[in-house]
């Protein structure tokens, strides 16, 4: 193999493995966001360090467990259920916004945890007090 076609196999490979790696895209359509109370405030949170917002249109309730979209202040998406009654949380789908209407995510299988103890940081337990309440 010649050492130009070793050189542009490489840079394909590394494009292909540099890239994220989001199995779907959706579309929002006339969000509202709302900021969880607390949020906007210097924390020792390392996941979250200023405002984060959920989604409230797009909110789904399954008896105590409720299913919602959180923004976080880096971009980042997640989508949570939330067990209200049992005070435990889970992420199912983990990604980023390309633009103000899009997401584009991965589904997570994150085993349900429980709001005390070590799992459940402080704005967790922000996000989880506000939705609780609706």
């Amino acid at each position: 193999m010649t050492d130009s076609r070793l050189k542009a196999g490489l840079f394909c490979l590394t494009s292909i493995l540099c890239q994220p790696l989001y199995g779907e895209t959706i579309r929002l359509t006339d969000p509202v966001w709302k900021e969880v109370p607390g949020t906007n405030q210097e924390t020792d949170d390392e996941d979250f360090n200023g405002a984060v917002h959920i989604e409230m249109s797009g909110l789904t309730r399954r008896g105590e467990i409720l299913e919602f979209d959180v923004a976080a202040p880096d971009n980042s998406y997640s989508r949570m259920e939330v067990d209200c009654a049992q005070r435990r949380f889970r992420t199912i789908r983990m990604g980023d916004f390309p633009s103000q209407h899009s997401i584009q995510f991965v589904r997570t299988e994150e085993r349900w945890k429980r709001l005390d103890g070590p799992n459940g940081n402080a704005t967790v337990k922000r996000i989880v007090s506000f939705i609780c309440r609706r």
